[in-house]
């Protein structure tokens, strides 16, 4: 699948993965500072964003994507950050290719189950029950998203997947359908076949439930050098919720 990308900065590669309901345009601030060192590469996951839909959605599905996206680049070696379900693919990733992965920012999420599958369930029932073709603008589409969250911050996420059309028509930029049907499995725990023998940092919000014991008993079996790092006054979407310590933190790690 030809993924869909933003691109900036010169030097070694570093390739960011959003989590499920986010894409690129969630990260180019971030991405603009990494670039005073790096070439940044912030690729929409399939379904999400600019990028194809496509029903089949698995972990291992995205693996390969990214795969693909490496040689279609001509990526040999790069840094790479995943969060949430990006930070799972890129976990994998690393495992099945570690020849290829210079060092793995894991950005609050481990290996289990996904602590909130009800809440992204709820997500994908109100997007797809809000007609955007009938929307004026954006502030009608926000007092529907009202009815249902209370979090400024995580409506503001929804709302970043509206886009609209050359007729000005607003439409969801991602394929709801496809998280609806492979909605389980991408809140499933993953398995690693091997382990990684580069450096890791994981990253924990402060105020996030993400990361449990056993996955912190998991994740050190296969990331034996991982080193972990508290992200303070930040939830699960921690680099939205406070990007500075998140950039200071992962640029003290990645150019050292």
């Amino acid at each position: 699948m030809n993924l869909f990308y933003r691109s900036f900065g010169q030097g070694p590669h570093l390739l960011i993965l959003h989590g499920l309901f986010g894409l690129s345009d969630n990260w180019v601030s971030l991405g603009h500072r990494y670039a005073e060192s790096f070439t940044v590469w912030i690729p929409d996951l399939r379904n999400h964003g600019q990028s194809p839909h496509h029903p089949e959605m698995g972990y291992l599905t995205m693996v390969n994507d990214i795969f693909d996206f490496f040689e279609l680049h001509q990526i040999e070696k790069s840094a790479i950050i995943g969060h949430s379900m990006g930070g799972k693919v890129a976990m994998l990733f690393a495992t099945q290719h570690p020849e290829m992965i210079s060092k793995l920012v894991i950005a609050d999420i481990g290996p289990g189950p996904t602590p909130t599958p009800n809440l992204q369930k709820t997500i994908i029932e109100t997007m797809s029950s809000i007609d955007l073709s009938t929307m004026k603008n954006r502030r009608q589409v926000i007092k529907q998203l009202q009815d249902t969250f209370t979090q400024r911050g995580l409506i503001d996420l929804i709302l970043k997947n509206i886009g609209r059309n050359s007729e000005g028509i607003y439409y969801w930029k991602p394929n709801l359908e496809a998280f609806y049907q492979n909605l389980d499995a991408l809140a499933a725990n993953i398995k690693f076949s091997d382990y990684y023998p580069n450096p890791t940092l994981l990253l924990k919000g402060e105020f996030s439930n993400y990361i449990t014991e056993k996955d912190l008993t998991i994740l050190y079996e296969h990331f034996p050098l991982m080193k972990e790092a508290i992200i303070h006054n930040a939830g699960h979407w921690l680099h939205d919720d406070n990007p500075q310590e998140f950039f200071e933190v992962t640029w003290k790690f990645l150019d050292s």
